[in-house]
């Protein structure tokens, strides 16, 4: 059971805790949690060159010439994570 003090002084600081307040800022805390691997929602990330990775994938894919769909997914994987 928390006191009431301690409640209280949590709904107080609570109330400093608002977040980002512009565009920009919302843009940067959205960053806060990036996932890797499988749950990853972007693979290159903003201060990445997309150009560079999609150069990276065209390699692999020409270097391995995958034929299974299981088999694209691990070239994926890897031109991913290199």
């Amino acid at each position: 059971m928390v006191s009431e003090r301690k409640l209280n002084a949590n709904r107080e600081n609570a109330t400093h805790s608002t977040g980002p307040r512009t565009a920009a800022g919302v843009e940067i805390s959205s960053m806060n949690r990036t996932s890797h691997g499988l749950t990853a929602r972007r693979v290159v990330l903003k201060d990445e060159n997309q150009a560079e990775f999609d150069e990276l994938h065209a390699q692999f894919m020409q270097e391995y010439s995958p034929g299974t769909a299981s088999a694209m997914g691990l070239v994926q994987e890897v031109a991913s994570g290199a």
